[in-house]
């Protein structure tokens, strides 16, 4: 599902790891990534210059 970005508002919320799988674009292992939320409190991480909605499939690890 692509979603049109340019109409939302992000702030920068933390930081935390991705860890992933082997997938394309990403390298197996963690990932330590930007999270921000949107004007409808949605999570997205910061993927190679790109804003990503925060899912399961991201298996996320935030950091405090």
């Amino acid at each position: 599902m692509k979603e049109d970005t340019k109409n939302l508002s992000y702030r920068q919320i933390g930081r935390g790891f991705i860890m992933n799988e082997p997938i394309p674009d990403m390298p197996i292992g963690r990932r330590l990534t930007k999270t921000y939320v949107d004007q409808f409190n949605r999570k997205y991480v910061q993927v190679n210059g790109r804003y990503e909605l925060l899912t399961a499939q991201h298996n996320y690890l935030s950091v405090d």
